[in-house]
């Protein structure tokens, strides 16, 4: 973690906030950063404190010596953001701090959404490839096919595989298989500074591998979600030389269960409504296990684009 990164984590952090930048850049001078695994002590009773510990990720178990007396227990767990250790030169902690795992939370469980019956993304096209097939096909015109060879073609980050044919693009729904382009290192160093601007360390570290390359994955799902995502609730309305703008204006994602993103996910997208200028689209997110890990809503503002007479005068 490099030094601007840690400035920015001490202007987020809700005990640092009064101070003006010039503090926080001094503080940040002064910080070290730490990682402990499920289990590790960050303090034990008795030691002296040497520094202000505040957490970003994980969670830490607060417990008293095993001879205090049960009343006065002071066990509880600290979360993001949460601190300790504050104290003068010859003070030592009263308490010892453990480094927790997030355990599973165990209940009832069940799965009404059925994975749709398609083909697998092996025995599908990529997006080159179709690029090639039409750039060959007959069946389209020559002034088209050559507008499109002359133009630069920049592989996208994320792989995609459709299931459905072009005769089913004025169907209010898309179904395709994408994945991230390569494998992603399960480095966890490389996971925390990909998504460092919402999770530093400040002083000492209390998190673990598992949940940052977890939500490592989780960014590049939600990124690739949005890339053809609220379009779909355009498809019944499409014709040749429309051209429309649109707008999200929410989207909202829940991960059921551990998603891998440089796996094969098929994404199911349907637009059950579209009206008042506004497109609504659901989403459901299955691994090739047929498993729902992530569902996801949308509402986007989807309009004709005006043209350049139709600009609109000022009402004032």
């Amino acid at each position: 973690m490099d030094r601007e990164e840690v400035t920015e984590f001490l202007g987020q952090v809700p005990l640092l906030q009064c101070l003006p930048g010039s503090s926080i850049r001094r503080i940040a001078e002064a910080v070290q950063v730490k990682h402990y695994e499920s289990g590790d002590y960050v303090a034990r009773e008795g030691e002296p404190v040497d520094g202000l510990c505040i957490i970003l990720d994980g969670q830490a178990e607060v417990s008293a010596p095993a001879n205090t007396e049960e009343a006065n227990r002071p066990d509880y767990v600290l979360n993001k953001y949460d601190y300790f250790g504050y104290g003068t030169n010859s003070s030592v902690h009263q308490v010892n701090v453990t480094a927790l795992t997030k355990k599973e939370e165990l209940g009832f469980e069940h799965q009404a959404a059925i994975m749709p019956a398609v083909p697998p993304p092996e025995q599908l096209l990529n997006m080159e490839e179709i690029r090639e097939r039409r750039l060959t096909d007959p069946r389209f015109p020559m002034q088209y096919r050559n507008s499109a060879a002359k133009k630069k073609f920049v592989p996208w980050p994320i792989e995609m595989r459709f299931c459905q044919d072009s005769g089913s693009q004025h169907k209010p729904s898309l179904y395709y298989w994408f994945r991230a382009r390569g494998k992603l290192s399960d480095d966890p160093a490389l996971h925390r500074f990909a998504i460092y601007h919402c999770r530093f360390f400040m002083s000492y570290i209390v998190g673990y591998a598992d949940e940052v390359i977890l939500w490592y994955y989780r960014c590049v799902v939600a990124y690739a979600s949005d890339l053809l995502y609220s379009g779909v609730s355009l498809n019944p309305h499409r014709e040749r030389g429309l051209k429309t703008y649109s707008l999200s204006l929410d989207h909202s994602m829940w991960f059921h269960k551990p998603v891998k993103a440089d796996d094969w996910l098929l994404y199911v997208i349907d637009s059950p409504s579209a009206h008042g200028g506004r497109g609504f689209v659901t989403g459901r997110m299955f691994n090739r296990q047929g498993e729902l890990v992530v569902s996801l809503t949308q509402e986007a503002l989807i309009r004709r684009a005006k043209t350049p007479g139709q600009t609109p005068r000022p009402k004032l």
